[in-house]
């Protein structure tokens, strides 16, 4: 999906939403390099709770 991201954010204008395989900050992090505005992030808030978040918004 980030390479998706990566290709609609490089032709349009369009705010992108990141989503999938988001377990880290690391990944977190690609998404938004990527050009995602916004990211959504279920899986790894299940396995990793709120810590996951506040390491999110660190970035």
């Amino acid at each position: 999906s980030t390479a998706i991201i990566r290709q609609i954010t490089n032709k349009t204008k369009i705010s992108i939403i990141g989503c999938g395989g988001i377990l880290d900050v690391s990944s977190a992090r690609e998404k938004i390099e990527a050009g995602a505005k916004l990211l959504q992030v279920y899986t790894g808030f299940i396995f990793r709770g709120p810590k996951l978040i506040h390491e999110i918004a660190g970035l």
